[in-house]
């Protein structure tokens, strides 16, 4: 079955109308934030970013991916009890850490308090989070993907209208990311208002026990996975902060938003569909290879467009968009298409590694691409002392990495049908 047909593709323009309205936001607000703020506040935005991103995998510890597989409402619903709990325990945890640091750490100088600041905004993230990646994968199961739309679009306008109005105040690196916390925290709000989901019972502390150990994957290998993909899509602005100053980091931070627009529009809305309709495809025990092969070379013919225009012309339209000292930004962003449209190309690959249960499989090649791009970025790095020739570098190990991603999966997805036939 098509993913562009039928039901399927009003799903999907359901979810993409809210990501799209959420991208035109942006659109109308980053050009007005980064003439606010400039390179080097941005920059050190983009850091504080890095590290919350790295953590964000964690926050439910993968358990909330698992919401939409139960076929029972009261597995499920003890699926999404044990969720809340670890987001719980792990904002607390995350809490008591930095609160025992302030005993080790002298906070007296102005760069550390504002270090410190963002480090206070941590822990509600994580809950905040939490919460939300729980509310997203109820309303998956619910098909309330109208929801999710409305969700999207109202975090995005208070995400980028907070950071505007308030920047015209208060133009600092802290009003960036605590704007950003706090919309977080209104979208989990929303999100879980929106399901109407009534758990059926209080937590059974054995059937919770249960599905710990039968989702168990998710925690073991899923969720190391994404931190090590989280640290591998973070790793650039570390890395480059630590090489160079503020403003290349900010170059970086804002071609890496820019393309990240496509891929959230394009690739998020398709594979928010495409899981569970694949995940039922593959329990009822029917063929799924056609599903997975038509949404890969879609997204490829559609992410050619947008990627393309920018690989050809990426200083010129940073310069117009963003402000005439932005245009080494898309330089940056003319790279990094190289990679990120393969990034976008193997959403749906990746969206059903648990499905097909080769979480471990993926633990491994998460492994090996962080050390490959973190080995790369270094080296190039070192010997070039270059930051646009290092992204070059790190470009090109991804789409290896990405291409070797979508073959395998493709490869094992299809052995399946096979065994089906």
């Amino acid at each position: 079955m098509n993913i562009f047909s039928h039901q399927l593709f009003r799903k999907v323009l359901v979810v993409a109308s809210g990501t799209a309205g959420a991208q035109l936001i942006a659109f109308l607000f980053v050009p007005i934030i980064t003439r606010i703020y400039g390179p080097e506040v941005y920059g050190e935005f983009g850091t504080f970013l890095s590290v919350i991103n790295v953590i964000l995998p964690a926050v439910t510890l993968g358990y909330s991916s698992a919401i939409v597989l139960p076929r029972t409402l009261r597995e499920a619903s003890s699926v999404i009890h044990l969720s809340l709990m670890v987001a719980f325990i792990l904002s607390v945890v995350c809490y008591v850490i930095i609160a025992i640091s302030k005993s080790f750490f002298n906070f007296t100088n102005l760069e550390n308090k504002v270090i410190y600041e963002y480090a206070l905004l941590l822990p509600l993230f994580v809950l905040f989070s939490g919460v939300h990646e729980i509310g997203n994968a109820i309303l998956q199961r619910m098909d309330k993907f109208n929801k999710i739309a409305q969700s999207t679009f109202g975090h995005a306008l208070v995400n980028y209208g907070g950071q505007t109005l308030i920047g015209w105040i208060y133009s600092y690196t802290i009003t960036l990311a605590f704007i950003h916390v706090f919309s977080v925290g209104l979208k989990s709000v929303f999100i879980i208002y929106a399901t109407k989901f009534k758990l059926r019972s209080k937590p059974n502390f054995q059937r919770v026990k249960f599905v710990s150990y039968k989702y168990r994957d998710f925690a073991l290998f899923r969720t190391p996975q994404l931190i090590l993909n989280a640290f591998s899509q973070s790793a650039p602005v570390l890395i480059l902060a630590f090489y160079f100053n503020s403003k290349v980091v900010g170059f970086y931070a804002l071609a890496r938003f820019a393309l990240a627009i496509p891929i959230s529009l394009l690739g998020k809305s398709v594979v928010s569909v495409f899981y569970p309709h694949f995940n039922k495809l593959y329990l009822s025990g029917k063929p799924s290879f056609s599903l997975l092969k038509r949404s890969t070379v879609n997204l490829a013919l559609i992410g050619l467009v947008p990627f393309g225009i920018v690989f050809g012309w990426g200083g010129e339209l940073f310069s117009i968009v963003f402000g005439s000292e932005w245009g080494e930004a898309g330089v940056f962003a003319s790279y990094l298409s190289l990679w990120l449209f393969f990034a976008l190309v193997n959403l749906p690959a990746v969206s059903i590694i648990p499905v097909l249960r080769h979480q471990k499989w993926y633990l491994g090649y998460e492994l090996m691409c962080l050390l490959l791009k973190v080995a790369t970025l270094i080296l190039s790095i070192i010997h070039y002392n270059d930051p646009l020739i290092a992204i070059l570098f790190f470009s090109i190990i991804g789409i290896i990495t990405n291409s070797f991603l979508i073959l395998n999966i493709h490869m094992k997805t299809k052995e399946h049908d096979k065994v089906l036939n």
